[in-house]
């Protein structure tokens, strides 16, 4: 009998769906969590400064980068490359932040705790989708992983 195995792709295809899941239900319930109350300031700064932050990274990476092998790295490149942990796990909390965050400024913007709900929820969704991407290109632009 064949041994079945399971090809690379199919491995990061669970990942990225298992990835997609676990940002989703959490998304979920932080978005009815968060649309339910008033969140006091320091907590939305932070979470302001969170996706800052991210945000700040890619445009840089997008915008104002220069391949690495053209230069040498910069101060903030060589920074940001030794700590890549810490931007990992921004990246990773960026989705969950999101839908705090964004179900705040909606109830800000409109007193509907439903659609300040949905609008979070699916914001978070499309950042959670895309992060596994920006993951790879910040750290491509600015570590020279894929090199």
């Amino acid at each position: 009998m064949p041994e079945e195995r399971v090809t690379p792709v199919q491995k990061m295809t669970l990942v990225y769906g298992a990835w997609l899941v676990i940002c989703g239900l959490a998304a979920w319930y932080l978005a009815r969590w968060s649309a339910r109350r008033r969140l006091n300031g320091v907590l939305f700064a932070l979470l302001a400064l969170l996706a800052a932050i991210n945000l700040a990274q890619l445009v840089y990476v997008f915008g104002f980068s220069v391949s690495i092998l053209d230069r040498p790295r910069n101060a903030l490149e060589k920074f940001l490359q030794h700590t890549d942990t810490v931007w990992y796990v921004l990246f990773a909390l960026w989705p969950l932040a999101s839908a705090i965050g964004i179900a705040q400024t909606s109830l800000k913007i409109a007193n509907r705790p439903v659609p300040a709900r949905w609008v979070a929820f699916g914001f978070s969704v499309v950042i959670a989708a895309l992060t596994p991407l920006f993951v790879i290109f910040t750290t491509c632009g600015l570590a020279g992983a894929c090199l």
